[in-house]
């Protein structure tokens, strides 16, 4: 049987909407590069519900990648630029913080990892999978809508402000499922469809009835095919006696068997043409009691791709909504990974030492006027002759004069404020040692 031009239509129009959403929820297309003419997808997705997605699907993984190579840098620049050969330096409660900060950086960068490779993930492509994922969703919307009819509404139908959900996904499918359960969802799943389970239902009947029907129509063509050969093998062969008596009418007709044969051929004549006419009305019988079942397989045909082509709307406003919930799950995952690696550089970078620090400031402490020291005049030196003998041999209190750093054995000028012996006193080299700063 041949489908009707509408049916044949709205078949290839389905066949090419399924391989348009399995593009979609399967491996996408490379950015800037399209399947088909602008006119045609045009036709096959008047809405540019399609176009819509598949753009958004890129958009999605693109932002993901260029968030993460920015994480990379900032990493890259917020741990570069620390002397980790400090950290041998680090003790006490210090060592804690910066396995915290450490911790909580690596932390953030798994989950900036984590954001963008869910984003990559394949999305549900099955009616299946979609009711199996908005079951707990198509609670939440029913047990709303309970909640309204309860508070004065008799068929929960009024104002239908979709329930919320603080994770992504979740509000995501919440909408999908408001959608569905809502005043237009015959529009999504088709005429008399109520839920995802009654379509797929409906699907799967009118797939066995159509295939039942088909079968049928191969048999009924056998039939026909049958009837046909029967008819001409009838024309064949009455041809044939016609012709025979053809021939005998050319006989003399003084020869003893012409009659004979004339009697006998119209005969069977009559009897082929008889014959013939019963093999002919069955044929015509059979196209005409054939033609109302065929009629019946041209519409179980159309409401089949009726149907299908709201599958494959339903199953693109399914992959829209999960690349919006899985985009603001890694949209939170991302924001919650910065926070983590900034507060971990940051306790990190505030407990690590930086080179030289230490040494640094005791230096500068040391080039300093005026820091405390400690002298000792040693004993028979010239300098020690003119001290009191309880000033020589001993350390005595003093605060340096010069900036610069003296040598251990001198020479240095320092302020004696020992309250034994004060007062300014110079020392020659190796007449007196000095340790500044003053050790405690």
């Amino acid at each position: 049987m041949t489908t009707p031009a509408g049916g044949a239509a709205a078949l290839k129009a389905t066949s090419e909407l399924l391989k348009a959403a399995r593009e979609l929820v399967g491996n996408a297309a490379p950015e800037g590069k399209t399947n088909a003419p602008a006119a045609e997808s045009q036709r096959l997705d008047p809405g540019g519900l399609l176009s819509q997605a598949r753009q958004a699907k890129h958009s999605y993984q693109a932002t993901s990648r260029w968030i993460l190579a920015a994480f990379a840098v900032v990493g890259l620049v917020l741990f570069g630029s620390l002397p980790f050969a400090n950290i041998g330096k680090i003790t006490g409660a210090d060592l804690w913080l910066m396995g915290v900060g450490l911790v909580c950086a690596a932390a953030g960068i798994v989950l900036a990892i984590w954001a963008v490779s869910i984003v990559a993930e394949p999305l549900d492509a099955s009616l299946g999978a979609l009711e199996q994922r908005l079951g707990p969703a198509m609670k939440v919307v029913k047990d709303a809508k309970k909640k309204r009819g309860a508070a004065g509404d008799a068929d929960g139908a009024g104002e239908e402000t979709p329930p919320t959900s603080w994770r992504p996904r979740r509000r995501a499918e919440i909408q999908l499922a408001t959608m569905l359960e809502g005043k237009e969802k015959e529009a999504h799943l088709g005429p008399g469809m109520a839920s995802v389970s009654a379509l797929i239902k409906e699907l799967g009947e009118l797939e066995k009835e159509r295939l039942d029907q088909a079968t049928a129509a191969a048999r009924r063509g056998e039939a026909l095919r049958a009837g046909d050969a029967a008819v001409s093998a009838h024309l064949t062969t009455l041809a044939e006696l016609r012709r025979q008596a053809d021939d005998v009418g050319r006989l003399d007709d003084r020869s003893p068997n012409k009659q004979r044969l004339t009697d006998d051929l119209n005969r069977r004549i009559q009897q082929e043409s008889e014959a013939y006419a019963a093999a002919a009305g069955e044929r015509a019988e059979q196209a005409r009691r054939y033609a109302a079942t065929d009629s019946t397989l041209a519409a179980t045909q159309t409401r089949l791709d009726t149907y299908l082509a709201h599958r494959e709307m339903v199953l693109v406003q399914s992959a829209m909504m999960q690349m919006r919930g899985t985009f603001g799950l890694a949209r939170f995952l991302m924001i919650f990974g910065a926070a983590l690696t900034l507060v971990g550089g940051t306790l990190y970078a505030y407990v690590l030492p930086t080179e030289g620090s230490q040494d640094g400031s005791a230096q500068s402490a040391e080039r300093q006027p005026g820091t405390a020291a400690e002298i000792t005049v040693n004993k028979d030196t010239d300098i020690a002759a003119q001290l009191p003998p309880s000033c020589v041999g001993r350390a005595l209190k003093a605060l340096r004069i010069d900036a610069k750093v003296p040598p251990p054995n001198g020479p240095f000028e320092v302020v004696v404020i020992d309250p034994v012996c004060p007062g300014t006193l110079s020392v020659p080299k190796d007449q007196g040692s000095i340790v500044s700063p003053a050790t405690s």
